[in-house]
């Protein structure tokens, strides 16, 4: 009869070193689960904020591209009003000092465009960088 006892003795000692290890890995496991969660949301937090960065640098992409088209636009009408004032210059029925004057506007105009080409390109990369941190 003793045997049985002891055999219990020792069976219930080994289920309470059972219990008290798997409390402990639950314990582990609950700070790991604490610590990824609280990781997630910073992770979502800053996912979040580059998805607003990549908004606004797409937002003034947008603004660019369309000051870009509208220069573009205004440097052919002024290019056009060149080669008349040019035209007549050269007939004789032009003035030469306005025909000068719109070929200095046209050399800014296309500086001006060069210049907004540029920054649209970098704002084009920039877009792109950002979508490959997202």
């Amino acid at each position: 009869a003793r045997q049985p006892v002891e055999d219990l003795t020792a069976e219930n000692t080994e289920l309470q070193t059972y219990v008290v290890e798997t409390e402990e890995a639950l314990e582990t496991a609950r700070g790991q689960l604490t610590e990824s969660q609280a990781a997630l949301r910073r992770h979502e937090a800053e996912t979040e904020e580059l998805q607003l960065t990549v908004s606004e640098v797409e937002q003034a992409l947008v603004e660019l591209e369309s000051q870009l088209e509208e220069t573009t636009v205004e440097l052919e009408m002024v290019r056009e009003q060149r080669d008349l004032a040019v035209s007549a210059a050269k007939e004789g029925a032009g003035d030469a000092g306005a025909a000068a004057e719109l070929a200095a506007h046209v050399g800014e105009l296309e500086l001006e465009v060069e210049r907004k080409e540029r920054q649209a390109d970098q704002l084009r990369l920039r877009v792109d960088d950002l979508y490959h941190h997202l």
